[in-house]
């Protein structure tokens, strides 16, 4: 297993070099896991989000991996719905994590290799575009 940093969580590329070195590390493999979510630069509690899109450079980071990996798997770290419209058609998997909290990457990673069988079920809705949404509606 490899791991190579493709984007700073604060919303930018770490670097051009680490961008690149994480999409050669991609094709390089038969799985390629892209961890994405939102978080406290953008979403907390008593606040609402702007958007349920990711960041530009998450959703740019899923396409360019799965450009590169056809089993690309997208791990989601968020409070609620995420629009995914741009890019699920493109990739085999998407895993909804929440946020799990302390012990959750131990989970994880038992999850995504087979230890552990995916039990639990959404009890929401996850709308494929913010225009699905009732609250969109004329």
């Amino acid at each position: 297993m490899t791991y190579e940093g493709g984007f700073r969580y604060s919303g930018v590329h770490s670097n051009v070099q680490d961008a690149r070195n994480a999409l050669e590390c991609a094709a390089a493999n038969d799985i390629a896991i892209v961890c994405v979510g939102t978080g406290k630069p953008y979403e907390s509690e008593a606040s609402d989000r702007q958007t349920l899109r990711l960041p530009e450079v998450q959703e740019r980071t899923i396409l360019e991996t799965a450009e590169q990996c056809k089993n690309t798997v997208v791990v989601v770290f968020a409070g609620g719905a995420i629009e995914m419209s741009a890019w699920a058609d493109k990739v085999s998997s998407i895993v909804f994590a929440g946020q799990p909290g302390m012990g959750a990457d131990e989970v994880l990673a038992d999850l995504l290799t087979g230890i552990l069988n995916f039990s639990g079920k959404l009890s929401e809705t996850f709308p494929l575009k913010l225009e699905d949404t009732p609250s969109m509606q004329s």
